[in-house]
């Protein structure tokens, strides 16, 4: 009953491989993908190439925000004595396992998240990425992991964050996979309390009094629609035919087209 107020679904017959959770501020997000990436770090068996190491990487707006899931990860590996066993080194971006695992941190970009085999990538605050040298720095990023999760048996792509704009890679995930029985994606989708009940809820009331549109996607995990593109994406697909990539010509109308070249 639980499970189904926060994914619309029956829970997934098996782990799925990409677990995204939409939801607001001070939730859990980040404790509950560290566990998951601890708990895949420690119990790894990789058959890899010799010299090869496999990678739990967490990949934020900044590494400064990355580090806050790295820090959860990191105090298992320090406080856990069975844990604390299995590190070889202590690095300033993760620890390195003797199992063959790495944990680490991992710039916000595309082209430096290629090249390795990942057993876990965890994406923290997805709706937030942002780069000057990509339009969209959020899905260039993700197609850049995934062939990193290929080689791997049971690798997961994990995808946390706070909802903004109707838009972007977290959006399109929401809007494709919310409540589909998929044993491949799970989409979560709740509000703080519902995730965390201990917050107190008057500072959200108060929130939700101040600015209603920042707030609920802040504290109840709905994305906006104050902040739209320059036509609202209602209008915009109400306007496609889904799955269709041309349109024959028809006499008696006319076409025009544009293009923005300033996105690269």
């Amino acid at each position: 009953e639980i499970f189904r107020t926060l994914a619309e679904r029956d829970p997934p017959k098996r782990r799925v491989r990409e677990l995204w959770v939409i939801a607001g501020r001070r939730s859990g997000k980040d404790s509950i993908a560290s566990v998951i990436a601890g708990y895949a770090a420690a119990l790894a068996d990789c058959a890899l190439r010799p010299g090869e190491r496999a990678l739990v990487m967490f990949v934020a707006c900044d590494r400064d925000q990355a580090r806050i899931v790295l820090n959860y990860t990191r105090a298992y590996f320090e406080e856990i004595p069975m844990l604390a066993a299995m590190v070889r080194r202590r690095t300033r971006d993760g620890l390195e396992l003797n199992n063959g695992v790495d944990v680490a941190v991992t710039t916000n970009s595309f082209r430096a998240v290629r090249g390795r085999a990942i057993l876990v990538a965890i994406l923290d605050e997805v709706a937030f990425y942002a780069d000057e040298t990509s339009s969209h720095p959020d899905v260039e990023t993700y197609r850049a992991v995934l062939p990193g999760l290929a080689t791997l048996p049971g690798a997961m792509l994990i995808g946390i964050s706070s909802p903004d704009r109707k838009s972007g890679l977290l959006y399109e995930k929401c809007r494709k996979h919310f409540g589909r029985e998929d044993d491949d994606v799970l989409v979560i989708k709740a509000p703080s309390t519902t995730l965390n009940p201990t917050l107190d809820k008057q500072i959200i009331a108060d929130a939700l009094v101040a600015d209603p549109e920042a707030a609920r996607a802040e504290w109840l995990g709905e994305f906006r629609d104050d902040i739209a593109g320059f036509v609202d994406r209602a209008v915009v697909d109400a306007a496609v035919v889904p799955d269709c990539r041309e349109l024959p010509f028809m006499e008696g109308l006319y076409y025009r087209a544009f293009t923005d070249p300033s996105g690269g």
